[in-house]
């Protein structure tokens, strides 16, 4: 194969990640042509519009993936947190290069850490499953929407004086942004989303000699983990689809441990779960790890 067009959305970051995968390839196949194709999605064209209120199957990834599927680009490049849980017929998502980090954070320009934090604080951030988790930890916490790629909103969070921003910690390590604080979270207290942190790459199920030729750079522990993150979303959103889940999975020394935060839009009280064991063992672990929160009737809330 002597050239391969990689599709990816117009955004920094998007670009920042297509040009990763790039540079992998060409470590591995340094005489191949490889081009960018930018294309806008359908969430592009929106904007500022309140994404929350709108079906997000497909909203950044729809018009890649029919140009996957004419042909005319070879490669596909995502943020694994915008793939959707169910594929359309003759897509592939094929792995995933090894994860950078998973954890969320939170970004302040006034605040270095989190104890300094007002009563009230005005935190940015349209992510309910953000939201119900920070406001877990500060009650009286108020939110305000926020729309728009990752350099917008730190654009917002420094010219509207809010007191922090929560984001995936990922975007702070590809971006150039300075003179902020950054407060990571642990995800283990603070549950990211499924996905998050990894860079998907999806390309058409029948082209085989792409798949091929795409093995060297993915990393099939972060595909176990973040298949098994999928995995659990499926299982629970076909429970109850009122279900706001984040999830995340990571394998230390050969132990697979998981951590799952379920709640529901209406104020009912969130649970958190986690299952440990023998990697081998992760259909067990995921089953057992389901099997807990059907006991807690999620099916009803």
């Amino acid at each position: 194969m002597e050239q391969i067009i990689i599709g990816t959305r117009g955004d920094r970051l998007s670009i920042w990640q297509a040009n990763y995968v790039k540079q992998l390839i060409k470590e591995h196949y340094p005489e191949m042509n490889i081009w960018m194709k930018i294309i806008k999605t359908r969430g592009d064209q929106l904007g500022e519009y309140p994404l929350s209120n709108l079906d997000r199957r497909g909203l950044f990834t729809a018009e890649l993936e029919q140009q996957l599927l004419n042909d005319q680009i070879q490669i596909a490049v995502h943020n694994a947190l915008n793939i959707d849980m169910f594929l359309a017929p003759g897509l592939m998502l094929v792995g995933y290069p090894k994860r950078q980090s998973a954890e969320e954070t939170f970004v302040s320009y006034k605040w270095s850490n989190l104890e300094e934090l007002p009563v009230s604080p005005v935190i940015a951030t349209s992510n309910i499953l953000r939201r119900i988790q920070f406001h877990k930890k500060y009650p009286k916490a108020r939110f305000v929407g926020v729309q728009g790629n990752f350099n917008s909103r730190i654009f917002k969070l420094k010219n509207q004086k809010w007191d922090g921003l929560i984001t995936e910690y990922v975007n702070i390590e590809r971006s150039n942004i300075q003179k902020v604080h950054v407060i990571p979270f642990d995800v283990e207290s603070f549950v990211p989303s499924v996905g998050q942190g990894a860079i998907g790459i999806e390309i058409s199920s029948y082209n085989e000699e792409v798949r091929e030729l795409l093995s060297p750079i993915l990393d099939p522990e972060t595909y176990t983990c973040v298949t098994i993150e999928r995995k659990i979303y499926q299982d629970l959103y076909q429970i109850n689809d009122r279900l706001i889940i984040g999830a995340n999975a990571r394998i230390e020394k050969n132990i697979l441990k998981i951590v799952t935060f379920v709640a529901v839009p209406d104020g009912k009280s969130p649970i958190k779960k986690k299952q440990k064991g023998n990697i081998e063992e992760s259909e067990k672990i995921v089953q057992s790890l389901i099997d807990a929160f059907k006991a807690e009737n999620i099916e009803k809330w």
